[in-house]
């Protein structure tokens, strides 16, 4: 099943083509396995045809005692800054955070890899130790569940895609707040 359509163009940089697209489900489960693209991608004058493959989880558990700890963010992000630097295997981590109203899932947390190829398999397999090297990561998370999506989440991801106008795409980790959000008596600082 493709994920994107063709729609109208517009004024946009032709630097990145979708050449084909889809879903892979689990057979005789509930399960999705990976999205995959096929892209051309032009950078400095030459033309790279390949393949992306995400693999997605949805946090499905995070404990109470968890969620308090001032350090486990601290933590959680020096991992994953450790897994993105990493540059043997050729992955980049993904996190989608969505409040979804319709159908009612409510707010989800998704986090993946994205594997890079040549081929479909190759950047499977590099999808396949992103999210492995993540899921190793989560376990800093004592008792989280990172579980992968059902065929009904999945195919709301699909329709986010197809509609979203624009992609915004952010690299890196916020630094979590020392303090409260907006200005003290001390004024902006």
């Amino acid at each position: 099943m493709p994920i994107l359509v063709a729609r109208k163009r517009e004024q946009v940089p032709s630097d990145l083509e979708v050449l084909d697209n889809g879903m892979v489900f689990a057979e005789g489960a509930d399960r999705l396995e990976y999205l995959w693209f096929r892209l051309r991608e032009r950078e400095d004058g030459r033309e790279y045809d390949l393949y992306r493959v995400v693999r997605l989880g949805v946090l499905r558990y995070l404990p109470q005692e968890a969620r308090q700890e001032p350090g486990l963010v601290e933590r959680m992000r020096t991992v994953l800054a450790g897994l993105y630097t990493q540059r043997v295997a050729r992955y980049d981590l993904v996190s989608i955070k969505a409040g979804v109203l319709e159908p009612p899932l409510g707010l989800l947390q998704l986090y993946g890899a994205v594997g890079v190829g040549p081929t479909l398999e190759g950047a499977r397999r590099c999808a396949d130790l992103g999210m492995a090297a993540l899921q190793g990561a989560m376990a800093n998370f004592e008792q989280s569940r990172l579980v992968p999506l059902t065929v009904r989440l999945a195919e709301w991801v699909r329709e986010m895609l197809a509609g979203a106008g624009h992609a915004l795409v952010v690299i890196g980790q916020p630094e979590p707040r020392m303090g409260p959000r907006g200005m003290g008596r001390e004024g902006p600082g």
